[in-house]
């Protein structure tokens, strides 16, 4: 889906000696993980033949939600990302769809992937990035944001495509689609397509979260017809390794959402840590407000040093 770019914010970097990729990290990144299933339908425009019916579809599991925040580079309040690769399958038919390299797949949604910004790696040849791009794809300052309060606080926000400000042509953020295999070939129907986010493609999306799930809705519509799922997730963290916590200084750090701020989320270390976002010099990381190396630490080994030293002058060390 993203042409000519090692892929953004599937980048995990925050032991910032050497880059790293990883299938599910992002770039500095601070999320929460939902895990859920997607269930939807694709409608036929009015100009589809009579006999083209509404294609249903339900159930459609281990869809990934993402909410949190980026480092400063990304202006947008907070940052969302949903992602469904397809669940694969041995081929039955010769003419069946296949998502090579991973397999087959007889889902009607796959290969799934829109996010709100990301961390451009800029390069084309696998080795390590000269230079990064931060690249807005969603300004969520357009979308409608509120506070919610029922079982448990949370945030809901609504947009459509006047909030798409993509600035990269490169990126590309679709979703393919083909006939449910529960519904028979029609003569002249749709038997797939790929639907893209942009500025040009008619689309809304609307999501509620709390700390511990969530729910979303989204609705795109091309020459084609009209795709609308919504997804129902709930939190999930940990694993080794991890692409449901973010990665930070060799550990995978769950996140906690903070409602304290009626307007829009934030988001603090699951242990009630403030974010602490550290800008170097190929890259960003965050660290926990009470992460810091005691100088007591440092006085400790220049002591050391010194009592080395003398020891060694004095002969009272042997190496064998």
């Amino acid at each position: 889906m993203l042409r000519y770019y090692l892929n953004h914010c599937l980048f995990s970097l925050f032991v910032l000696y050497s880059f790293s990729f990883g299938d599910l990290d992002e770039f500095g990144t601070q999320f929460i993980s939902y895990n859920g299933s997607i269930s939807g339908y694709f409608k036929h425009p009015q100009s589809a033949p009579s006999n083209c019916s509404t294609y249903y579809f339900d159930s459609l599991q281990n869809t990934i939600l993402k909410v949190g925040i980026n480092p400063p580079w990304d202006t947008n309040p907070f940052y969302f990302n949903i992602q469904r690769d397809g669940q694969t399958a041995d081929k039955v038919d010769p003419e069946d769809t296949c998502i090579s390299p991973w397999g087959c797949t007889y889902d009607p949604i796959y290969n799934l992937f829109l996010e709100t910004a990301c961390y451009l790696c800029l390069t084309d040849d696998g080795s390590s990035c000269g230079f990064f791009d931060p690249v807005e794809i969603l300004d969520l300052n357009k979308a409608t944001t509120m506070q919610f309060d029922g079982k448990e606080k949370g945030y809901s926000t609504i947009g459509n495509q006047s909030t798409f400000v993509g600035n990269n042509d490169d990126l590309v953020y679709t979703f393919d689609f083909q006939r449910p295999h529960n519904y028979t070939e029609q003569q002249n129907c749709v038997e797939g397509d790929s639907f893209e986010w942009n500025a040009k493609t008619p689309f809304t999306y609307a999501l509620n979260f709390t700390n511990t799930s969530a729910k979303a809705l989204f609705s795109l519509t091309n020459p084609s017809g009209t795709v609308e799922f919504s997804f129902s997730g709930a939190r999930v963290d940990g694993g080794q390794p991890s692409e449901f916590d973010p990665y930070n200084n060799g550990n995978y750090t769950p996140m906690a959402l903070d409602t304290s701020n009626p307007s829009h989320p934030n988001f603090t270390f699951a242990n009630g840590s403030e974010i602490v976002w550290k800008n170097y010099s190929n890259g960003w990381g965050a660290v926990a407000s009470s992460a810091a190396v005691p100088s007591v630490e440092i006085e400790n080994l220049g002591t050391a040093l010194k009592w080395l030293s003398v020891m060694l002058v004095a002969g009272c060390l042997t190496f064998t």
